[in-house]
């Protein structure tokens, strides 16, 4: 269980994290949440190396967990690379950036709940 809340506490900061930026992110902060998300998948793996999961915790973590950061971390860069790869002329086009944007929002939906 205490692995458990250690995993929702990562969670919960991540949301926090997400929630505190604007609808359409700079770049600079796309940046800083790819970082964090590289960083919380690092400090998940040297957590693991140290630590003894009971088969609930496994399965959680495995099921819930993992999906959800590395999905965060894929939608990112996916934004990421979209406003990097415009240039001038696709600036005009906000309708097209716009679009873009929106269908990888409909995607990013919050993929966990805590357990009770």
């Amino acid at each position: 269980m205490k692995h458990q809340t250690y995993f929702n506490s990562l969670l919960t900061s991540i949301q926090n994290q997400e929630e505190s930026l604007n609808l359409l992110l700079p770049s600079q902060d796309i940046v800083q949440i790819i970082n964090n998300l590289q960083l919380i998948l690092y400090q998940l793996s040297a957590y693991l190396l140290n630590s003894t999961l009971t088969l609930e915790e496994e399965i959680y973590f495995f099921k819930v967990v993992k999906p959800t950061i590395l999905g965060k971390l894929i939608y990112y860069n996916k934004i990421y690379r979209l406003e990097s790869s415009l240039n001038r002329q696709m600036h005009l086009e906000k309708k097209f950036f716009s679009k873009k944007l929106t269908q990888l929002k409909t995607h990013n939906k919050p993929l966990w709940t805590e357990s009770p």
